[in-house]
């Protein structure tokens, strides 16, 4: 059995496109701000429970970007088994949107992941949002299966998966 990782308290400063930005671990008080950004990028409405339950598990798996003091997007991420990850909800506050926070989380889960040991990244995509599938092939997502109904409205979605 493998043992529990020790959190990881990092704090990245990032400069891109004319766009600094920082990178760090969730914390509570980060709450209402990452329901706002769900709820304005999904049209979601999650219970606080769920993204403190999911903190626990794996606190580095839960990274959010701040430009300042607002926080302006956040990678929530968990661990299926001993080799695989999941990205669960990854979204940026509509106004930074292309301007490399995306990119800058996604490559840090991916980092925090290697180190952890982990050989793959899981996650998945409405079939309709093809911006956000071509934005995870740019990382080495591969499409690997449809999931018909996958979405409480019955969308379908895709599954891709990320080799480490």
């Amino acid at each position: 059995m493998r043992s529990r990782v020790a959190p990881v308290t990092i704090h990245i400063i990032l400069e891109y496109r004319d766009s600094m930005f920082t990178l760090r671990n969730f914390a509570p008080n980060d709450l209402p701000r990452i329901m706002y950004i769900v709820a304005e990028s999904f049209n979601q409405d999650y219970d606080p429970g769920f993204y403190l339950s999911l903190h626990s598990y794996w606190p580095d798996a839960f990274i959010v970007a701040k430009k300042g003091d607002e926080l302006i997007g956040f990678l929530l991420g968990s661990v299926t088994d001993e080799e695989e990850a999941r990205i669960l909800i990854m979204a940026v506050d509509n106004r930074h949107r292309v301007k490399g926070i995306g990119t800058a989380l996604v490559r840090e889960f991916m980092s925090r992941c290697g180190l952890r040991g982990l050989r793959r990244i899981v996650l998945e995509v409405r079939i309709s949002n093809v911006l956000a599938q071509k934005f995870y092939i740019r990382f080495g997502f591969e499409i690997t299966n449809k999931l018909p109904r996958y979405h409480l409205d019955g969308e379908d979605a895709y599954k891709m998966v990320k080799w480490l």
